[in-house]
Order: structure tokens, then C-alpha cells, then sequence
């Protein structure tokens, strides 16, 4: 069973929470493979980065998937886990920053 991440650019109703791409903002969330979405703000992607949302410490796996495609070029520390920067293993590393916020649950 292949555990991944991938940014989804989509409406998020009326949080007002925005990706930005080539300085065109737009509403994000990413949805995991087992239906859980994570909702972020202020997200600046750029080079074809982009930050996870908290990935809790109690994740078997946690980082950036599919690993041949995405690498972790940056953590930071999050409520009970860490946030990791991915980009493209074929594009350089931009810079950005996110705040998260996570629905649903993540099976162990």
C-alpha cells in the first residue's frame, strides 16, 4: 500500500486560506490516499515546493511521498509533529511557509 502526499489546489469554502502560485493566490487542501484533507493557509509554492501539513509523531511514515519523486528539503516543528517542505526532485528549491490545519484522523 503506496502512502503519498500531493498538493490539490481547490475551493475551501469561506476560510479565506490561499496557495500562491506565480503570485496568483488560490485556495489549497491536500487529500491524503485515505480521505483525510488537510486544509492550509498562506502557502507560497514556488519551483514546485510545498510544505506538509503537521504530520503527527505517532506516523509510521512521515515526509514527503512518493519518495522518488518529492524530497524533504526542510522540517519545522508542529503541534505533536513536524511539518516537512517537498520538492520536486526534478525542480530546484523554492522558498515558502505555511499554517495548517488538519481534519480527520491518520490510521496508524
Amino acid at each position: 500500500n503506496e502512502r503519498y502526499s500531493y498538493p490539490q489546489c481547490k475551493q475551501l469554502g469561506n476560510l479565506d486560506d490561499y496557495c500562491y502560485v506565480d503570485n496568483t493566490p488560490s485556495n489549497v487542501s491536500l487529500t491524503y490516499p485515505n480521505g483525510d484533507v488537510l486544509k492550509a493557509s498562506a502557502i507560497e509554492v514556488r519551483s514546485e515546493c510545498w510544505w506538509s501539513g503537521c504530520q503527527p509523531y505517532s506516523w509510521r511514515d512521515r515526509g514527503c511521498f512518493p519518495e522518488d519523486a518529492w524530497q524533504k528539503v526542510e522540517s519545522k516543528p508542529c503541534n505533536g509533529g513536524d511539518m516537512y517542505k517537498c520538492c520536486s526532485k526534478t525542480k530546484s528549491e523554492g522558498k515558502g511557509g505555511s499554517n495548517s490545519e488538519r481534519d480527520g484522523s491518520h490510521s496508524k
